[in-house]
């Protein structure tokens, strides 16, 4: 939980605000305490503060701005207690005894104790979801600004509370408790539908209205089968990467537009709304959404930054509120902060209200992984150190740390993490298999054996103990061993990727790739989103000449990752050698544009620019993979052939004397290389 305080640049109704715009904003996260803007902000406290005890301007100071207008609403909000059993029935299959057996648990002066029961815990979202709804239509009814922003919680909390409980019925779900609660997720989804659309009817019929989300859910056989959605400091593992974004309003090109990154969210809205965008953002203008003459419209310029906007003078530091230990029994509730580090959060500064500081194990652990992905290793080392003196066997912490230590040329230190990690007990997947990989990276493979071997022995029958040895004896090129144990892996997990992944390599070195065909159809049967399963698929029924069948699935793959550059460049691949060039040239080139160090993108698409005569273009590619120090006779010989087109003969003598340094038996290339010299003497 935090606040306005903790943000270290200006937010969007600050920018509006300080260049003359109007502003409404909505339960933003982190507008607590609402800062003096153009308009209103009813902040992302104003919620919790109801459920605790009867909130008013002076119980919960700088709960909106401006402050009296929580006072205006006050009576038209609710609390979960004004939730009705019909109202609940519209979601879970509950009957009017247990509704009021549950109600009667709650005990106010304790609220982790609501939000631990799904019925208490969904009338609390409904609540809350009704009370920001209300707000947002009385602003827009007193006339709209020219940027109104409205944040619903509610599908993340009840996601949260019941993914695990959609169909079909998971292994981990009681027979009562599947027919209590199936169909909240879907009927909160509907519900909320249903209020975007009164929003957006009560919205001027010009308006541009966005809709996104943070992240995704995973649903279906997706959902991972060892934790609910819950678990406490994990939320993450139910989360899926791809969230929701679509734009509509006039000027807008209808269709499917390429993945859209959260940064790129601000300077959109920015440029459509007429101000200049800020040079410090690093997102981008999202100008293929927009008709042409739309796009051409938007302004142009461009400003150094707006950090200079700074924050509001009247918001600096007013009291905290019990609305503070609400929102960290929800978020407990939710999985996002974990039991260990629970009551340091709220007793931060006494647990009575005091001001949330940061000082959490997620804050830190997140923050550190932050800084790692931007190379950032100092601030890193001390945010991953900051944690751990909380937490000092927190599982996400200590992988940040493992990372860091590669990062930063400590290999010693990153396997003592691995092994640390073991040790706990609390390893979650693919720490084994990291563990590996780092083994055969530092040249230690017989002493990862031997380390490996052991944790085999402590847990037999475990697919990654299994596939992290196979990847060792790999190393040791003991095919055999290592193939028998990535069969092993799979038996343990039929549908683990990796070592499906693992033995492809080995069956297609064999031409035997056909061969896994049931085992990969099987894992599709047990995960029918396997991105990974769905690529492998591809690339065996291309093996046996089903084109339809491969480019089926390895679309699919696409659809499910859209940014996955290898199964772009699989795909394109495919379309390259069925004559599809045009069609080829843009999914590889989209491949490129993901993963620029990706050489087989990078090579076909030289190859399919070639074919089309766009030979300039293809040596740039080429040269660029050379550049990244690729070095195959594909690439030269793709290489060769473009300088002769263009006429650089030279050149191509040079490619195709490098192609057979590196394979000599290649007849059609020496024939040419003969030929180009004939012609040049």
């Amino acid at each position: 939980p935090i606040s306005s305080r903790f943000r270290k640049v200006p937010a969007l109704w600050n920018i509006f605000t300080e260049m003359g715009k109007s502003v409404d904003v909505v339960a933003w996260w982190a507008s607590w305490p609402a800062e003096t803007v153009r308009g209103t902000i009813v902040s992302d406290r104003v919620s919790y503060s109801l459920f605790g005890y009867q909130a008013d301007a002076k119980s919960l100071p700088s709960a909106t701005y401006p402050p009296d207008y929580l006072a205006s609403l006050r009576d038209r909000l609710v609390t979960d207690a004004d939730v009705t059993l019909e109202e609940v029935r519209r979601f879970a299959d509950i009957t009017a005894v247990e509704f009021q057996e549950r109600r009667a648990q709650i005990d106010r002066t304790e609220a982790r104790k609501a939000y631990a029961d799904p019925v208490n815990h969904l009338t609390r979202i409904l609540a809350s979801t009704r009370n920001y709804q209300t707000a947002a239509l009385d602003l827009l009814a007193r006339g709209q600004p020219d940027l109104m922003m409205v944040y619903f919680q509610g599908i993340d909390e009840i996601c949260h509370r019941f993914a695990h409980l959609m169909p079909p019925k998971m292994a981990m779900v009681s027979a009562e408790d599947y027919r209590r609660f199936h169909g909240v997720v879907e009927a909160f989804y509907r519900h909320q539908d249903r209020l975007l659309g009164d929003l957006i009817a009560a919205a001027d019929p010009e308006s541009l209205v966005l809709v996104l989300s943070d992240h995704g859910f995973k649903n279906g056989a997706g959902r991972p089968t060892d934790d609910p959605p819950y678990i406490e400091g994990k939320p993450g593992k139910w989360h899926r990467l791809y969230g929701i974004f679509m734009v509509a309003g006039a000027g807008v090109k209808p269709g499917p537009i390429d993945t859209v990154s959260l940064l790129d969210v601000a300077p959109t809205i920015l440029a459509m709304a007429g101000l200049p965008v800020s040079e410090q953002m690093p997102g981008r203008v999202l100008t293929e959404a927009l008709r042409p003459e739309a796009a051409k419209a938007l302004n142009p310029a461009k400003i150094a930054s707006y950090d200079s906007l700074g924050v509001p003078a009247d918001a600096a530091a007013p009291e905290s509120s019990a609305a503070d230990a609400e929102m960290i029994a929800n978020l407990r509730s939710l999985g996002y902060i974990g039991g260990a580090e629970a009551g340091q959060g709220e007793g931060e500064k006494g647990g009575d209200g005091g001001e949330l500081t940061g000082d959490t194990v997620t804050y830190h652990s997140n923050l550190a992984a932050l800084h790692l992905k931007s190379k950032n290793y100092a601030q890193a080392q001390e945010e991953v150190d900051a944690a751990l003196r909380i937490v000092p066997d927190y599982f996400p912490a200590m992988m940040t740390q493992a990372t860091l230590y590669q990062s930063t040329q400590r290999p010693e230190k990153a396997l003592e993490v691995y092994r640390r990690v073991l040790e706990t007990g609390k390893a979650e997947g693919g720490v084994i298999s990291s563990l590996a990989d780092l083994y055969v990276k530092t040249g230690r493979v017989d002493e990862g054996i031997a380390y490996l071997e052991s944790v085999r022995r402590q847990k037999p029958g475990d697919g990654e103990a299994a596939l992290g040895l196979g990847k060792l004896w790999d190393a040791k090129k003991d095919t055999p061993r290592a193939e028998a144990l990535y069969r092993e892996a799979l038996r343990s997990d039929p549908g683990a990727v990796e070592p499906a992944a693992k033995l492809f390599e080995i069956l297609k070195s064999r031409g035997e790739q056909a061969t896994l065909e049931p085992m990969v159809a099987r894992a599709l049967e047990i995960n029918e989103n396997s991105v990974g399963h769905h690529n492998l698929m591809g690339l065996i029924l291309e093996s046996r000449r089903d084109v339809a069948g491969a480019e089926r699935h390895l679309r699919r793959a696409s659809e499910l990752d859209p940014d996955f550059a290898g199964v772009l460049a699989n795909l394109g691949s495919l379309l390259a050698r069925t004559g599809r060039t045009s069609e080829a040239i843009q999914v590889l080139t989209r491949a490129v544009g993901k993963e620029p160090a990706n050489y087989e993108a990078r090579v076909n698409l030289g190859a399919a620019l070639g074919k089309t005569g766009r030979h300039q273009e293809a040596i740039e590619q080429f040269e660029e993979a050379r550049r990244r120090g690729f070095r195959s006779p594909t690439l030269f010989n793709g290489l060769a052939i473009a300088y002769h087109e263009t006429g650089q003969m030279q050149k191509c003598l040079d490619s195709l004397k490098e192609s057979l340094s590196l394979d000599p038996d290649q007849p059609q290339v020496k024939s040419m290389l003969a030929e180009v010299q004939g012609q040049r003497s």
